[in-house]
């Protein structure tokens, strides 16, 4: 039973807003991205930021920075706070 819950992945949490474009990757520019608002983490350590910066140099970003299209033609962030910082 508890595998069932761990395996739902995101769906689970975002449920009918995630099914729409579920396979939809697309690049854009950092600058189109804003900060979600309700981020629940508060302080970043600078150091781990660089460290996971100087990685995404290295091995590209390995799992992809979440977003939702905003009415003003920008996108609010879902998930990858750090990941976005560190490649900017």
């Amino acid at each position: 039973m508890a595998d069932k819950i761990l395996n739902t992945g995101l769906d689970a949490l975002l449920g009918d807003v995630a099914a729409p474009n579920k396979q939809s990757i697309k690049e854009i520019d950092l600058t189109q991205i804003k900060p979600n608002r309700f981020q629940p983490r508060q302080s970043f350590d600078e150091q781990k930021i660089k460290e996971l910066s100087q990685s995404i140099a290295k091995h590209g970003i390995l799992s992809p920075i979440l977003v939702r299209e905003t009415g003003a033609g920008g996108y609010e962030l879902i998930a990858g706070e750090r990941r976005l910082r560190a490649a900017k």
